[in-house]
């Protein structure tokens, strides 16, 4: 096992697990600092500093330590299985895992240490309705889990 996690942290999905973690946690702090609040494409794109105690459009909204349990949960469960099984996953799920294990990861940091919630800044308008604010983590998470399903759906039909 310690030799597979040496192997992740030298690899480019360690790699990519590493340096997304490091974004999510400098761009959460440069917004949380600055309360960043600037149309970049006005009517459409915006840097806007929220906090969010909730999930995915504030689902779970108030259960923090819940949250935070689940992220920790997942992530090492995920985590394990990933390293116990690291030679049978193909180039797109090493992809897929990495990125969601470094979106877990992400907000499960600032579940575990900020009480006001979890950092969020990037902010969609579409039109009259704005799409819920995210951030680094939940990029990364969502583009992995985006990546796994349709790898799952290939290597069915391959196999």
């Amino acid at each position: 096992m310690k030799q597979t996690i040496t192997h992740f942290f030298k690899s480019n999905n360690g790699q990519v697990f590493f340096w997304l973690l490091i974004l999510d946690i400098i761009t959460k702090q440069w917004a949380a600092l600055t309360r960043v609040n600037v149309a970049i494409i006005p009517n459409f794109f915006y840097l806007a500093y929220s906090r969010n105690t909730g999930a995915a459009w504030s689902i779970l909204a108030g259960n923090q330590w819940l949250l935070a349990i689940i992220s920790f949960s997942v992530g090492i469960g995920l985590g394990y299985y990933y390293l116990k099984n690291y030679k049978t996953f193909s180039v797109y799920n090493h992809l897929g895992i990495s990125l969601f294990l470094s979106g877990t990861w992400g907000n499960f940091i600032d579940r575990a240490l900020f009480p006001e919630g979890v950092i969020d800044f990037l902010s969609f308008r579409f039109g009259s309705y704005m799409f819920p604010t995210f951030n680094v983590a939940d990029s990364a998470l969502t583009i992995g889990v985006i990546i796994l399903f349709v790898t799952s759906l290939f290597e069915k039909r391959a196999s």
